[in-house]
């Protein structure tokens, strides 16, 4: 009977090589990621990366002249880290792996007055919206960062008044445009012409602020003035519940996400990250807890997870031995 020793010696040798780089951590291995918190300290802003599994400190991201009143944060396509200046009318963008500042992505004189909310949307551009009165939305090229246009102008919409102190934002799984209208108490739905009240104002609704898609499909919203969780029927807009209520340990709640374990994490003024079961809305304790590094902590966002990757050199020898083996004559037995 014939076999192809080469072939079968090279598949052998090839998964040894293999399950020892596995052992030794040398093939891509996914590892926890980190978690951006924005804060603020009275015009000495900072975002802050904390490690997505345990919560321990790892550093603070750091912007040549400072940062003043960091707020919204998202991660982009490539995996960087987006945050917005509210008091410099800026954009800031980070390596989401390293955290090394890479530079402004949306500069001074960009037509960002008080940035707050941003979101990439299913064109690839950035969508940043502006918190002021007469909110309004503009739209930026997703690679250069350069102005496009003004997707929901001041006084736009569906209801009187337009965006009113429009706060967090982001595209749901429709491709639509979520804001959570802070002062109108709503969540408005823009599908590229029309904007709409998808959620309405009510006497349970206070100030909204942060918005995420949950595991279930539906919409929840931090409500600062009610220190709550809302949780609101993605199709319809209709309130389902407080998934956190009023009751528990939340005061004045801003951004949540999330996590990557399923389960909600909630910033809020006490200057924490608390979370809570993603199924039961369960407190679950403090992720970050008071005095952790944190002072006025805004939105946040989980960073893409590292990736070990053998080194150069290692690669290189490994193709070195796979050339050899694959030389290796075949053989009749």
């Amino acid at each position: 009977m014939k076999k192809w020793l080469g072939v079968t010696v090279l598949g052998a040798v090839c998964g040894c090589i293999l399950a020892l780089l596995a052992v030794a951590g040398l093939v891509g291995t996914a590892h926890a990621g980190t978690l951006f918190v924005a804060d603020y300290s009275a015009g000495n802003g900072s975002v802050n990366r904390f490690d997505a599994t345990t919560g321990a400190f790892i550093d603070q991201l750091s912007v040549p002249g400072g940062m003043g009143f960091p707020g919204g944060l998202t991660i982009g396509p490539g995996g960087n880290l987006y945050s917005v200046d509210q008091d410099g009318g800026v954009v800031n963008r980070f390596n989401g792996t390293t955290g090394a500042f890479i530079g402004q992505f949306v500069g001074p004189g960009g037509g960002l007055s008080s940035p707050s909310g941003l979101a990439f949307g299913p064109d690839g551009n950035l969508y940043v919206a502006n918190y002021v009165a007469n909110g309004y939305v503009n739209r930026y090229n997703g690679v250069t960062g350069a102005f496009i246009d003004q997707v929901i102008p001041p006084g736009f919409g569906s209801f009187v008044g337009g965006l009113y102190y429009p706060s967090g934002m982001l595209f749901g799984p429709d491709g639509k445009l979520y804001i959570a209208d802070q002062s109108n108490g709503s969540v408005d739905r823009f599908d590229g012409s029309t904007l709409v009240q998808f959620t309405l104002p009510g006497s349970n609704i206070g100030n909204l602020s942060g918005l995420a898609f949950g595991p279930d499909g539906n919409l929840y919203v931090t409500d600062i003035t009610q220190s709550v969780v809302h949780r609101f029927d993605a199709t319809t807009g209709a309130f389902i519940d407080e998934f956190v209520p009023s009751s528990s340990v939340l005061v004045q709640p801003i951004g949540l996400e999330f996590g990557p374990d399923g389960n909600l994490y909630v910033t809020d003024g006490q200057g924490r990250v608390a979370a809570f079961n993603g199924t039961t809305g369960a407190y679950l304790g403090d992720f970050i807890p008071i005095g952790g590094n944190l002072i006025d902590p805004q939105f946040l966002a989980f960073g893409p997870s590292k990736t070990s990757v053998p080194e150069p050199s290692t690669l290189l020898l490994l193709g070195f031995s796979l050339v050899g083996l694959a030389g290796v004559r075949r053989m009749s037995i």
